[in-house]
């Protein structure tokens, strides 16, 4: 049986990938979310870029797992310019498997940002 997971890049040890590599997982996607240091911030993501860089090296040395990213489009503070930026991050990390992109989404009871961003942006919370 071949599958596929998500995982945090703060999870990723040689040791680990060998035995998920062993068990025939071929597809790993880390919630990178953002590759700009300053977005991960902004939404208190807990990880930093060089993480992310190590946790996609390690996966490469230690596997044939394929690797993706997933990020979000619209965080709190995000430009076309960050955006672009945070892809070629990655890109540069060496992941070039595959990205999925998904649209910022406010939910009821979650970190809201400030009401500027809401009106700046037209966002709306989720119900």
């Amino acid at each position: 049986i071949k599958w596929g997971c998500d995982a945090r890049v703060s999870c990723m040890t040689p040791d680990l990938v060998r035995a998920m590599d062993a068990a025939n997982c071929y597809d790993l996607s880390f919630g990178i979310e953002a590759g700009v240091q300053r977005l991960l911030n902004n939404v208190r993501k807990g990880t930093s870029i060089p993480l992310i860089r190590k946790a996609i090296d390690v996966v490469k040395k230690n596997s044939d797992i394929r690797i993706g990213g997933l990020f979000i489009l619209g965080l709190p503070g995000e430009t076309y310019e960050s955006f672009i930026a945070g892809i070629d991050t990655l890109l540069d990390a060496g992941q070039h498997e595959h990205i999925n992109v998904y649209l910022c989404q406010l939910l009821p009871n979650s970190n809201q940002p400030p009401f500027e961003y809401k009106l700046y942006y037209f966002a709306r919370i989720i119900e």
